[in-house]
């Protein structure tokens, strides 16, 4: 029987973790990002028993999404090589020394809660690609106005919006730290600052974990 490379076996327990965790994060996030309590019981009609079943909650649970998102992180960097670790969203979108969080994700909006996080800035501030991807808009959107949306693969996205220029187009394979556009505040904005949101297989999530330096 052939002896494995000490390396090899790494990567492979490694790959195994991944595998084995990255469904069920993503299931429960999923679960949290509509609404649902995937923890409380509750009495069904019929026989007297209880068991755990998913029943809606009043309003998202942007905490547990963004905590499992956390260690879906974890688990995605452990389990994957480090060229493909650079495809999840890190860092800040902005140079740290100059944004500051004017709104935070799940902040009420009318009926609805804030999708992403608003990082005020000067008008002019660059605005950096968090992950490796590929453009797959850029323009006008309604009330986000100047956007940029980059694909980073395994069901990973993000979202730049109210911007003031544009830098990139759509198809163009952009590196983490690349500059997409400067921070304005065009469409539905009331001051100069970037709208950034982090989505996962179309979830939004707080992008508050995936802000390392």
């Amino acid at each position: 029987m052939a002896k494995r490379h000490p390396r090899q076996q790494q990567i492979e327990t490694r790959r195994t973790l991944s595998d084995t965790w990255a469904p069920i994060v993503d299931s429960v996030v999923g679960i949290a990002a509509t609404g649902l309590d995937a923890g409380r019981r509750h009495l069904l009609d019929g026989p007297s028993r209880t068991m755990p079943v998913t029943m809606p909650a009043r309003r998202p649970a942007p905490a547990l999404a963004a905590l499992l998102v956390a260690v879906s992180t974890l688990i995605g960097c452990a389990g994957s090589r480090p060229e493909a670790a650079a495809t999840v969203p890190s860092g800040w979108p902005l140079p740290r020394d100059v944004a500051t969080v004017s709104s935070s994700f799940g902040a009420p909006r009318g009926r609805a809660t804030h999708q992403g996080l608003d990082l005020s800035a000067p008008r002019g501030t660059k605005v950096l690609a968090t992950a490796d991807g590929v453009v797959t808009f850029a323009g006008r959107s309604g009330d986000y106005g100047r956007l940029v949306v980059l694909d980073h693969g395994g069901g990973w996205e993000t979202r730049y919006a109210h911007l003031h220029r544009i830098h990139v187009e759509e198809g163009d394979r952009v590196r983490r730290g690349r500059k997409l556009g400067t921070v304005g505040h065009s469409g539905n904005a009331g001051g100069s600052h970037l709208h950034y949101e982090v989505r996962r297989r179309g979830v939004p999530i707080d992008p508050r974990p995936t802000l390392q330096r």
